[in-house]
């Protein structure tokens, strides 16, 4: 299984967090996620972590019903 491209994990979280109409690169870049030539900066490597750390948290606290 291919490992996904953080700037691709990076705009799709932005689609998530912009307004409709905003392309995800322009929220990622307002942002500071992202640079002028569309790699991920330290802040967007920032969200990343975070996001995982979410997603184990998660894996941690779920409860089978």
């Amino acid at each position: 299984m291919q490992e996904e491209d953080p700037t691709d994990k990076i705009l799709a979280f932005a689609r998530h967090v912009g307004r409709e109409g905003d392309a995800p690169e322009t929220i990622a870049r307002k942002r500071g996620w992202i640079d002028a030539a569309g790699r991920p900066t330290d802040e967007g490597h920032e969200l990343l972590r975070s996001i995982e750390e979410q997603k184990a948290q998660d894996a941690v606290y779920r409860l089978d019903p």
